[in-house]
């Protein structure tokens, strides 16, 4: 933590205070560059001591080539990376002895490195080698936030490499302080199956906290109020807000040019900053409210939680490989406020509004008047699939069916029983071609389904088009080549034009943001209600009691480490 902005200083708010109530003296410890000591509460201990931040991701080694200069030049990278990490866990070690020479910790005493990589983990294996006999007692909690393998769960078996870099580490590490009370954790539950799949010692699941300054409750908004789209947070490459210009095009005609939505974008890069303007000037007048305003980044916790509050849905454009196992600080606090969202579908963004939304849809699919009805033994498959019973399979080769559309009908409501896999990381997409009378396309628009956490009633819900006669729908593994097998297929017609969610939407790509949009922006009454409601629940988990009361009890649960570690792993080497 270098300053009072971004993430690292609102996770310090919430867990310090929580620490507090729980009984415990607070102590923070942050990079050498923090300057704002002064405003930090009084009752913290607050040492300025670390010298290095802990991204170490550029360091997993992937493999290495096998001849010529190839070779040569990876062998050189591969010891110049290793010099690198030596001397960073060397760095991380020695900070930590300053730090621990500033606070005296007492058996029973609990140290928690809220942001920490394999790195850290190395530098303070080392310091605690030479530490005094007593901090065996201590609680060491690490909670790792980066990633090891690139995809999702199917492709880690395949990224060897990888794997063995890391869990050389971890064994490693572990090994030189086999009777310390070390606790390993994670901020998603994807990710802690990452590590857990290096087979070195437990891992487990953070919720991540939210600071209660988003709860508190935002000025009433009418029907009449422009809606503030917010695109919040550090804008980095993998949160795609280069796709901005196409949202501005789609939703120009019908809102922003009106005045009824505006696009609140927080970022201090001037390239997205005139994208946007060149955008907004090519499509010509607009009312007086400016179609795109730009908040500051970054932004003290007060105003940027206050700006948070004032929006009215969440657009986060992210990458959904990269995020598929990653937290996102921003998605939390937008629930939490109870602003809606759109965010990218199969990964752990959209897991967080999969099962509120599959309520919304099974409410319909259970009080909806249809007016047609289509089970599975009208549909005839066609394409890449087997049978088993009724069962539908298919993998990366789509199977496809096509049925008529009942005259009137606005909404399609998909529903399924997911037979298999059951491992996490395995996605369906479904692509639903809507055809005019004489069978030529009029839209194509896909949706990413997952099991969840009721594989038995699986629900997508599809807009049709006035004119659509016909559709064609294709299934197909969203991105691995793996079978996946479904039954129970059934497309309900209804006349009404349901909201597709009900705490938010997930864009199977983000080109589709705008029309996703265009269904919140003609239901924001529903979804305000909705995501409101949701907001409650959401807290009750993502909050920094819970972090502290899981901290704490580690201590019933406390193990010399020795007895976690893999039996083949030899201690006395």
């Amino acid at each position: 933590m270098r300053d009072l902005g971004g993430h690292y200083y609102t996770y310090a708010s919430c867990v310090l205070p929580a620490a507090e109530r729980a009984g415990m003296q607070p102590v923070l410890a942050m990079h050498r560059d923090f300057r704002d000591l002064p405003a930090l509460p009084p009752s913290w201990q607050s040492h300025a001591v670390f010298r290095n931040k802990s991204y170490s991701q550029r360091y997993i080694e992937t493999g290495s080539a096998t001849s010529g200069f190839s070779s040569w030049w990876a062998r050189t990278r591969s010891k110049w990376r290793a010099r690198e990490r030596s001397r960073l866990a060397a760095s991380f070690a020695e900070d930590c002895a300053t730090l621990f020479s500033q606070v005296t910790l007492a058996a029973g005493d609990h140290v928690f490195f809220a942001s920490t990589s394999e790195i850290d983990l190395e530098g303070l294996a080392i310091f605690l080698q030479s530490a005094p006999e007593r901090y065996r007692e201590i609680h060491w909690h690490l909670q790792l936030h980066l990633g090891i393998f690139e995809g999702r769960d199917p492709d880690y078996a395949q990224q060897r490499g990888r794997r063995e870099f890391m869990r050389e580490i971890f064994l490693h590490a572990l090994k030189r302080v086999p009777s310390h009370r070390i606790h390993l954790y994670c901020t998603t539950r994807e990710l802690t199956a990452q590590y857990e799949y290096l087979d070195v010692a437990p891992f487990y699941t953070l919720p991540y906290p939210v600071h209660p300054l988003f709860l508190l409750p935002s000025a009433p908004k009418s029907s009449s109020d422009s809606v503030r789209i917010a695109c919040l947070g550090h804008s980095r490459r993998e949160k795609g807000f280069r796709e901005l210009p196409i949202v501005v095009r789609r939703l120009w005609n019908d809102y922003l040019s009106k005045g009824r939505a505006q696009l609140v974008m927080q970022t201090r890069r001037r390239d997205l900053r005139r994208a946007l303007d060149s955008t907004v000037a090519d499509l010509g007048a607009h009312s007086a409210t400016p179609p795109v305003v730009y908040a500051p980044f970054p932004l003290d916790l007060e105003r940027y939680a206050e700006l948070v509050r004032s929006s009215d849905i969440g657009l986060l454009l992210y990458d959904s490989t990269r995020y598929y196992s990653r937290c996102s600080g921003v998605l939390l606090e937008m629930l939490s406020a109870g602003v809606p969202v759109i965010v990218p579908g199969g990964c752990w963004l959209s897991e967080q509004i999969h099962d509120e939304n599959q309520r919304h849809l099974r409410d319909i699919a259970e009080r909806g008047t249809a007016l047609k009805q289509i089970g599975d033994n009208s549909l005839t498959w066609q394409g890449q699939r087997t049978t088993n019973g009724s069962a539908i399979s298919f993998t990366d080769r789509a199977a496809s069916c096509e049925f008529d559309l009942a005259p009137g009908a606005r909404s399609l409501l998909l529903g399924f029983r997911w037979l298999e896999p059951s491992t996490r990381g395995t996605y369906a997409q479904l692509d639903l071609e809507q055809l005019d009378a004489q069978g030529a396309q009029l839209t194509n628009f896909a949706a990413i389904v997952g099991p969840g956490s009721d594989p038995s009633a699986v629900y997508s819900l599809f807009h049709l088009h006035e004119n659509a006669q016909r559709v064609r729908l294709k299934w197909r593994n969203a991105w691995d080549d793996g079978t996946i097998s479904v039954d129970s297929v059934e497309c309900r017609l209804y006349a009404e034009h349901y909201p597709a969610g009900s705490v938010g939407l997930t864009a199977a790509n983000m080109d589709q943001s705008g029309e996703l949009l265009g269904d919140v922006l003609l239901h924001i009454e529903h979804y305000r209600k909705r995501s409101a409601a949701f907001a409650g629940r959401c807290t009750e988990y993502f909050n920094a009691d819970q972090i502290v009361a899981q901290l704490l009890g580690a201590e019933s649960a406390a193990q010399p480490l020795a007895e976690s570690l893999p039996k083949r792993f030899d201690l006395s080497a």
